[in-house]
């Protein structure tokens, strides 16, 4: 039997992030989740995957602003 996570859940195994953080990943697609009831669900392995996939992308760095440009 699967354990389904909630956002609130979900958050609190990730050193980064919320439950509206969370939430906004599911809704964009980064995080794959399914709507029961008005509410998210998550499986723990799909967590796991996007803390992998995330892991092997380059970051992008920002350019900061020098004052006077």
């Amino acid at each position: 039997m699967t354990t389904y996570l909630t956002p609130e859940q979900a958050a609190e195994r990730l050193p980064f992030g919320n439950a509206d953080w969370i939430r906004m990943q599911l809704r964009a697609g980064r995080l794959r989740g399914s709507r029961i009831g008005g509410r998210w669900l998550i499986e723990p392995a799909a967590i796991e995957e996007m803390v992998a996939a995330g892991s092997n992308r380059q970051g992008r760095r920002r350019r900061r602003r020098r004052s006077g440009d």
